[in-house]
């Protein structure tokens, strides 16, 4: 989530009071970073690749701050957002969707993306019954993704897996579906493995 802050005044026509802070803690737009700097922070790609996954909604901006003459509102991207892109986005096969070389399907399948039908206890699931409910999942890595923030692994005792489909089936087609399969390409399964419920 962006930070937010209230305004402080301008100075001059060239930016905010906040932008000015932003700046001095070393935030800046996306288009002052060089690739030289983004060599340094790990980043072995091209500018564009960068400017794509910004675009793309991968990397975030951390502020919006007023600048120029016009107002501009303008996105503040700090260092911090790159090393955690370079550490734990999937970036070598992000690149290869970018630059045409893969499909998005191409690349579910080089994901190991599966789609399972599995039962599972209701209370696992943040329900306050014993019975079982049918739910569908994106299987990846031996783990059943639910919801974003709400994963078990394929061997947990509590679900039972009806079904695995490598092509998505229609009754998959939903927003939280396609979020997790986003989630899934962005990022690698080491940074979602907190999410795991494992309370048996």
């Amino acid at each position: 989530m962006t930070n937010r802050k209230l305004g402080k005044g301008y100075i001059g026509k060239s930016m905010s009071v906040n932008a000015k802070n932003a700046y001095a803690r070393g935030m800046k737009p996306r288009s002052y970073f060089t690739s030289a700097q983004l060599n340094d922070l790990g980043f072995h790609y091209s500018y564009d690749f960068f400017k794509w996954l910004c675009t793309q909604l991968y990397i975030l901006p951390q502020e919006h701050h007023h600048t120029s003459a016009v107002m501009n509102y303008t996105k503040f991207y700090d260092t911090n957002g790159i090393k955690y892109a370079v550490q734990n986005m999937n970036l070598e096969l992000l690149f290869k969707i970018y630059d045409g070389t893969l499909t998005v399907d191409e690349a579910k399948h080089i994901r190991g993306i599966k789609y399972a039908t599995i039962d599972i206890l209701s209370s696992a699931i943040g329900g306050k019954s014993s019975s079982k409910v049918c739910a569908n999942c994106i299987l990846c890595d031996e783990i059943l993704f639910f919801t974003k923030t709400q994963f078990f692994y394929a061997s947990d005792q509590r679900i039972n897996i009806i079904s695995i489909e490598d092509e998505i089936p229609p009754q998959f087609e939903c927003d939280r579906i396609n979020h997790l399969i986003k989630k899934l390409l962005r990022l690698k399964t080491q940074c979602l493995l907190k999410y795991v419920n494992t309370n048996q």
